[in-house]
């Protein structure tokens, strides 16, 4: 049988998408490497990830803490525990210094930064990359 692609979204190849042409009794359900790699290294996840940064960097009004609490408020709509919260500022924490050592690229930044609430961008990177983890991570990519 011929499977038909969803035009215009290569994003979710990787993720057995619909036949959009032919009714069937259910879609195949696979977990592959190829998809945990495609959600953590896809332009469209990134681009999420430097968004929700951003995001947060202006709610929290740079706090690392009340970014925390709101992420997990957002992204997996519970309330953060304790050590939780303990671990995703020793999180940004590390990841700041690591990313200090070098020059973040552009894209690698949150977006949405205003001018008044500046970001460092060592600073910035870590946000990002503790997103794009929360973005990743089994709780929310996963329904219970």
């Amino acid at each position: 049988m011929h499977r038909h692609k969803l035009a215009g979204l290569p994003f979710f190849d990787a993720f057995n998408s619909p036949d959009n042409v032919s009714s069937c009794a259910g879609r195949d359900s696979t977990v592959v490497a190829s998809q945990a790699l495609t959600l953590l290294n896809s332009p469209d996840t990134l681009t999420h990830a430097r968004t929700f940064a951003g995001r947060l960097w202006r709610e929290s009004k740079g706090d690392a803490n009340a970014a925390a609490t709101l992420a997990w408020r957002l992204v997996f709509e519970r309330a953060i525990t304790s050590g939780e919260s303990e671990r995703a500022v020793a999180f940004l924490q590390s990841r700041e210094t690591e990313w200090n050592q070098t020059t973040p690229a552009t894209g690698m930044l949150p977006v949405g930064i205003s001018e008044t609430q500046p970001m460092p961008p060592g600073r910035g990177a870590a946000w990002v990359e503790w997103c794009l983890a929360l973005l990743n991570a089994n709780e929310f990519v996963y329904v219970d």
